[in-house]
């Protein structure tokens, strides 16, 4: 079983990017993580200002969608 370690707080929304080796999740600490799908790497991290509730992936699973508690949606783009 693959970890994956940094969220400091409640995960609240999770998603796997599988063709592209991905896994996404956001959580109350305010930020959106992106770690390596076989080995639990990070790749990358967003701080926002307020808690990050839930998040969608895209069809293809190139864009994640992520809404925050003050209501803004915000777009991120899997490379």
């Amino acid at each position: 079983m693959t970890e994956f370690v940094g969220h400091r707080d409640r995960v609240l929304g999770a998603a796997v990017a599988a063709a592209r080796g991905l896994v996404v999740s956001c959580s109350s600490d305010r930020s959106v993580r992106v770690w390596r799908l076989d080995n639990g790497a990070p790749v990358a991290s967003l701080i926002g200002h307020t808690p990050m509730r839930t998040l969608r992936l895209s069809p293809d699973h190139g864009i994640v969608s992520v809404c925050d508690a003050s209501g803004w949606v915000h777009l991120l783009r899997l490379l």
